[in-house]
């Protein structure tokens, strides 16, 4: 098994440090699976390709009631299974946004997903956010065609290949710096031997949610945590 991590200052678009893998780094240019790994996000992409646009569209509030039961049907072994399913494999009927945050309710994300629409969703990710490892249309050797551009891509994270953990931490930075996205940078300045600078990486900061939508949707994660929600454990 693998892990990462990196941290980013989301005022400045810093990184403050980066775990490129497990244990002890025994060699140059290796695989870091915090910046060059690709993984399905999962339900971290709900605030994201689902919630934040949802706000931003004035689709819902911290009030807004939705209805926890199946999308639809499909077929599974010759049999009718509802679709998605929750982690807990229950529905529980009528609930909040909040709570279904919390909870990270599958069902929810999916008919949200539906009113924001799922080009609106990826265009926001992919453009907004830069999470440019995300697949618009993509073709395998035998002509099929894939795309991120689904229900199962952007509501439960399902992506073909994933985004990077810098990808996504730098897209959450959005909520705390007051709806700014910080392009994250690795480095501030290169010099040679007599000081001329070589690169330099200016702050670049673009504002892609309203302060409002960044507020709310902080005291919605935030809940989570605070009222051992899902995501929490």
């Amino acid at each position: 098994a693998q892990s990462s991590a990196i941290v980013i200052d989301p005022y400045t678009g810093d990184v403050l440090g980066v775990v490129g893998a497990r244990g002890e780094k025994t060699a140059n240019r290796v695989q870091n699976f915090a910046t060059m790994t690709k993984r399905p996000p999962g339900s971290a992409i709900k605030p994201l390709a689902v919630y934040t646009p949802a706000l931003e569209k004035g689709l819902l509030t911290w009030a807004t009631v939705l209805d926890d039961i199946p999308h639809s049907y499909v077929e599974e072994n010759g049999k009718l299974v509802a679709w998605p399913r929750n982690s807990t494999r229950t529905y529980r009927g009528l609930i909040n946004i909040a709570y279904a945050l919390k909870v990270s309710t599958n069902t929810v994300a999916v008919k949200l997903l539906e009113q924001v629409g799922l080009k609106n969703a990826f265009d926001f990710c992919y453009n907004n956010l830069n999470m440019k490892s995300m697949i618009e249309y993509g073709e395998f050797s035998d002509g099929t065609g894939y795309s991120d551009i689904g229900l199962a891509s952007l509501a439960l994270g399902q992506l073909n290949y994933g985004v990077t953990v810098r990808e996504i931490t730098a897209a959450y930075s959005m909520f705390i710096n007051s709806g700014i996205y910080s392009e994250p940078n690795s480095y501030l300045t290169v010099t040679d031997s007599s000081g001329k600078v070589l690169l330099e990486n200016n702050y670049s900061g673009e504002v892609v949610i309203s302060e409002e939508t960044a507020s709310i949707m902080n005291m919605l994660l935030e809940s989570v945590p605070r009222t051992g929600g899902t995501a929490a454990s």
